[in-house]
């Protein structure tokens, strides 16, 4: 998220850092299926949002990160001054307070729930998360609408998740990738979890085996991924190049 940190500069270093942080790791969890954590991530990127509308409500001034925050006094304040933009003063606020009440109380909704509404829920969340980000790029761009739409039209793409799982088999959506690249997509999507060889090798649509587990060995020499026996497990260090250097999502 270098670009949304570059235009929005002005904001408190370390609002900006938890907007980011925690708006990657919504993506990342999205776009490995792991749904389960997706509420709790989701109130915490509206911790940091609620920040920055106090900052930008009160015109400096906000509750430090790691100290707890007064919702309904931030909330108030917001809504009742009409100096606050409108986009964030309403809508923001409105989608902050849903996604903080998605942790508070829809977890307790889940427990013996049928049918699983956990990636219902994720991608309601995923898609708000991005909105407000694209709304806080356009509010704080200033006269850099150029980068802040670029930023805005990568926002508002419809989230996909590389990897879908399809009775029990995975699959690598992401097809514009070189093999090696679906391979750690793959091993992302399951981490830490361990899949065997020709499992791998069926969602990464390789059909030359013997090619393919050259590939899987120069991984294990790069130390990108682990390979015991038939079971291949991507290490912390192919975690790391995966999210520095893949897209979370594709976009349609």
């Amino acid at each position: 998220m270098t670009e949304f940190d570059s235009l929005v500069s002005q904001v408190p270093s370390d609002i900006r850092k938890a907007l980011a942080e925690e708006y990657r790791k919504l993506e990342s969890r999205f776009s490995r299926g792991d749904w389960e954590p997706a509420s709790l991530s989701g109130g915490r990127f509206a911790e940091a949002v609620l920040r920055f509308l106090e900052w930008k409500q009160s015109g400096g001034t906000y509750t430090p990160i790691g100290t707890q925050l007064n919702r309904s006094a931030i909330l108030s304040s917001v809504r009742n001054d009409t100096s606050v933009p409108e986009g964030l003063r309403f809508n923001v606020s409105r989608l902050a307070e849903l996604l903080m009440d998605f942790r508070n109380k829809r977890d307790i909704a889940h427990l013996g729930s049928t049918p699983d509404v956990k990636e219902m829920d994720a991608r309601l969340i995923m898609a708000s998360s991005s909105w407000i980000m694209a709304e806080i790029a356009r509010e704080e761009s200033g006269s850099d609408a150029g980068r802040a739409q670029d930023v805005i039209d990568k926002l508002s793409k419809r989230a996909i998740p590389l990897v879908e799982e399809i009775g029990g088999e995975l699959i690598v959506l992401a097809t514009d990738l070189p093999a090696a690249e679906r391979l750690l997509v793959a091993l992302y999507r399951v981490a830490p979890g361990t899949i065997g060889m020709e499992s791998l090798q069926n969602a990464v649509g390789y059909e030359n085996r013997t090619r393919f587990r050259s590939i899987v060995r120069q991984h294990v020499k790069n130390r990108m991924v682990h390979l015991n026996g038939s079971n291949v497990r991507i290490t912390s260090k192919g975690v790391a190049w995966v999210e520095a250097n893949i897209p979370m999502e594709l976009a349609i």
